[in-house]
């Protein structure tokens, strides 16, 4: 009994951690897409959970938009995903 609650606990303050760094990282990074590397497999595309990036398929051909930027959280969950390289997350630019 004192194994489920200590891992319970244990799983708790894990998931409160990632969510300060995300918090963090959302405040500090943004995501770039270099659209030359993008081959328009999209792996990032299942790995997004808030809807940051759509398939688009237009003159240049099938490729990956960032259409929601305000969604992302910077995660990095998409760019790891990708083979390509296509996503990195950089800092944002200071105002």
């Amino acid at each position: 009994m004192k194994i489920i609650i200590i891992s319970s606990l244990i799983l708790v303050i894990l998931f409160i951690v990632k969510e300060i760094f995300r918090k963090k990282n959302k405040a500090t990074k943004m995501l770039y897409l270099d659209q030359e590397r993008c081959t328009g497999c999209g792996a990032c595309l299942k790995k997004c959970r808030r809807n940051v990036l759509a398939m688009v398929d237009d003159e240049n051909g099938l490729h990956v938009e960032i259409q929601n930027p305000d969604n992302c959280t910077a995660c990095n969950d998409c760019a790891r995903a990708c083979k390509f390289k296509a996503l990195t997350l950089v800092d944002k630019p200071i105002k």
